[in-house]
């Protein structure tokens, strides 16, 4: 366990810098003499009951000196350590390799910081008089000091992530014993997540296995969140997040050991997204060059190398805290696209969706939503339309999912809270609408849609939120009568306004903060570059769809915006576009104040 969790707490943001800054200054794990270790040996009289009980405990259950809790922390300026190890034949990353650590020996007794009466007790017990520490450079702070002896003075916690690989090493190794003790570490409630997720939805438990080797990623798993996760039923899509952030972390390392992958690095690179960004692009280069990432890797070499592999990645550079932030978002969308199924359906969303599916109403064609509700037709098989038809119902949540549900976009408390605009009656016709032109059929759908035409659904919504039926009397036949009006007026007074600029991944007015590159979009249109991070949100959970063509395979990428202005007219001249009615439903007035990070959702895709 090269890089352990300070704290169960990681929710809390003082634990976390804690953390970070503690692991600036760790060196590693040695196995190391009793006779090189500093520490007051004289037992005062108070304490000779308590290390004679120590004693009795190694006899009777062991001493365990493998176990994290029991390391001792100590003091070794980094010269000292760089000399014994060119003397042993080691590296800098011996030393927080998985496994048991190697023994070094040292000429000068080394300060130990806590642990004391462990140690005499050792002394009293062992035969080989050696022991685990964890070594920090000597120009730790007195504070990060303070803050290891407290750590060490009680019964040594770990974060999620340290015990979730624990209890995955021992379940592998069939060690029944020490897989019950780490489990042991957990709350009730998050034990309970974590056999769900490993009976119940063994793929995506897989997900998170593979991404064990990389070590530093670990501290930011919270279990507890697993409770709002698996009531989503997307395990399909989480696990293609998972697959997706494992891939980037086996190409950024390369030929690299996985546990050189530190904390202090995965913070400093996360939700950074170097192919769109020559901004992100230069921080992670400076980041490089300080030495700030990667520290354990001196090789000049071998750091290039890692600088040019993570300045190739594709996408936002995941972590658990881009996934767990990103799932917020992805889960209400889920939960907006629920609506169109029956209530207790079994299995998941995207199961549900295909069992929903009328086979043969879409037969020799796949059918894309290009604009509003124009839909393009393009040969194709019914299995490729099915995926392509369940992604464009996400990209149609993601678009109006502040009318759909609770969740509001972010927004920079410094400016006027932004408004939402727009009917979620008739967004609610519309999607329905979507679906059942797509293929999909269920009495959910059906009822959602039988409200009429959208326009009318929201001219009602006007005059009974002016005119409610609690307070007033209500003549039916002239409310009708003034709804069609209102609905027939709309076309005349407005029409949609054409897109003339292309949609843009980068900007040069203002960068994105962190918080600002998942979980739900930000608001405010000043941050353009929201546009990219949406969809690579997307990508993540749902990715870029490969269809057979009639030669080589063809990629469908819903959320490409085009390269050339959206007119009504055909794209391609040749290629009809097709505008599909759909049931009820005329030409829509778009929305003056749709998001332009989402703007890719209403336009066209490239095919």
């Amino acid at each position: 366990m090269p890089f352990g969790c300070p704290s169960t707490a990681m929710e809390n943001l003082n634990d976390v810098e804690l953390f970070r800054e503690k692991s600036r200054f760790f060196l590693g794990r040695v196995k190391i003499q009793l006779t090189s270790l500093d520490f007051n040996r004289n037992i005062q009289l108070h304490e000779e009951a308590h290390v004679d009980k120590l004693v009795s405990v190694f006899r009777g259950e062991g001493c365990h000196r493998l176990d994290p809790w029991n390391h001792v922390p100590v003091i070794v300026s980094r010269d000292t350590l760089s000399a014994r190890l060119r003397l042993a034949g080691l590296r800098n990353e011996d030393l927080i390799r998985e496994g048991e650590p190697p023994l070094l020996e040292f000429t000068a007794p080394l300060r130990v910081l806590h642990g004391r009466r462990r140690l005499l007790a050792a002394e009293k017990y062992l035969w080989d008089k050696w022991w685990i520490a964890e070594l920090y450079s000597n120009d730790l702070p007195a504070r990060l000091k303070t803050s290891i002896c407290e750590q060490y003075s009680h019964s040594r916690p770990f974060c999620d992530g340290d015990v979730y690989r624990h209890i995955l090493k021992y379940q592998r190794e069939g060690n029944i014993d020490e897989e019950e003790k780490w489990t042991r570490r957990l709350s009730n409630s998050k034990t309970l997540n974590l056999r769900q997720l490993r009976s119940k939805y063994r793929r995506l438990a897989n997900g998170f296995d593979q991404l064990t080797p990389f070590v530093g990623i670990w501290y930011q798993l919270h279990l507890g969140c697993l409770s709002r996760l698996l009531p989503d039923k997307t395990p399909e899509e989480f696990l293609h997040y998972l697959e997706r952030m494992c891939h980037q972390y086996r190409t950024i390392m390369g030929t690299e050991e996985p546990f050189l992958l530190d904390p202090k690095t995965v913070y400093s690179l996360e939700t950074l997204f170097p192919e769109y960004s020559t901004s992100d692009a230069d921080s992670i280069k400076k980041l490089m060059n300080d030495g700030v990432i990667f520290p354990a890797v001196s090789s000049r070499d071998r750091r290039q190398k890692l600088l040019d592999n993570i300045l190739g990645v594709k996408g936002r550079i995941l972590s658990f805290y881009t996934f767990f932030q990103d799932t917020i978002f992805f889960g209400a969308c889920s939960k907006i696209l629920r609506k169109l199924l029956r209530p207790k359906f079994q299995g998941t969303v995207r199961e549900a969706f295909f069992d929903s599916y009328q086979q043969g109403i879409n037969r020799g064609i796949i059918r894309l939503q290009s604009h509003g509700e124009r839909m393009r037709d393009r040969p194709g098989t019914e299995a490729n339309h099915l995926q392509l038809a369940y992604r464009q119902l996400y990209l149609a949540a993601m678009r109006d999912f502040p009318l759909f549900s609770t969740l509001m976009p972010l927004w920079d408390n410094k400016k006027s809270q932004p408004v939402v605009q727009g009917s979620s009656a008739e967004r609610w016709h519309h999607i329905a609408s979507l679906a059942f032109v797509l293929g999909f059929r269920s009495n959910e759908i059906t009822s959602l849609m039988e409200g009429g035409d959208n326009k009318e659904i929201m001219a009602r919504e006007f005059l009974t939120n002016i005119r409610p039926p609690e307070l007033y009397t209500i003549d039916e036949v002239r409310m009708n009568r003034l709804v069609q009006y209102i609905a027939r007026q709309l076309d005349n007074i407005a029409t949609p306004r054409v897109i003339h600029h292309e949609a843009e991944f980068t900007t040069n007015i203002e960068g994105l903060a962190k918080d600002q590159r998942c979980n739900r979009p930000f608001y405010t249109r000043a941050f353009v570059t929201s546009l990219a991070v949406q969809r690579d949100i997307f990508i993540c959970f749902l990715g870029i769809f490969h269809i057979d063509a009639d030669s080589d395979d063809e990629v469908i990428d819903l959320t490409q915006p085009p390269h050339q202005t959206i007119h009504s007219s055909p794209a391609n001249p040749g290629e009809p576009e097709i505008l599909v009615r759909m049931p009820s439903l005329e030409q829509q007035i778009p929305m003056k104040q749709i998001l332009l990070s989402q703007q890719f959702l209403m336009e066209k895709p490239e095919i």
